[in-house]
């Protein structure tokens, strides 16, 4: 059994320094397994002028950012409503702050919905979960989920930002993209 372990380290040694020469991290270097998804569609109301997004990880939230623009919304990052919690709770810590005052802070600063895109847990394989909630009263719009099947994949900029995307695709009911 430990002679496997080594022969995988001679294998693993030389692909990690041929990405560190190059700036690249092993994980950016291996392929990725395609993402399990779920969600339940909702259709965009026609009406919505803006949305904030908020989440857990930077890496979400600029993706969903990303993703929402693409597709014709106009959104706003988290500082939209860091604004009005500043202004109205007064937190130091952000990450501390419940979706109720995320609602309440989106509704003061003129925000139809929020969109919540969170990464699940801090271990493998990573999960993204993506909701879209009305500012005014509360009620879930639609929501997508996404994640790998197994702990092979790294949480890292390019996997979170598939799986925000597939789970974007999902809520959406907009066919997943495969890579």
């Amino acid at each position: 059994m430990n002679k496997n372990f080594r022969h995988i380290g001679w294998v693993l040694i030389p692909l990690a320094l041929a990405g560190c020469h190059k700036g690249q991290t092993i994980d950016s270097m291996l392929p990725m397994e395609p993402a399990i998804v779920s969600g339940f569609p909702g259709a965009v109301p026609s009406k919505v002028r803006s949305a904030a997004i908020w989440g857990n990880d930077e890496r979400t939230v600029n993706s969903a950012i990303t993703w929402l623009g693409q597709h014709g919304m106009a959104v706003y990052g988290p500082g939209k409503v860091e604004g009005a919690i500043a202004k109205g709770a007064g937190k130091d810590d952000l990450s501390l702050i419940n979706e109720g005052v995320v609602l309440g802070a989106a509704r003061k600063a003129g925000v139809d919905y929020v969109v919540f895109a969170d990464r699940l847990g801090d271990s493998r394989p990573p999960a993204v979960s993506i909701r879209a909630v009305d500012a005014q009263d509360g009620r879930i719009l639609w929501a997508g989920q996404a994640r790998f099947g197994t702990a092979g994949q790294l949480p890292s900029n390019a996997s979170l930002s598939y799986l925000t995307d597939q789970a974007l695709g999902a809520a959406w009911g907009v066919k997943p993209v495969e890579e």
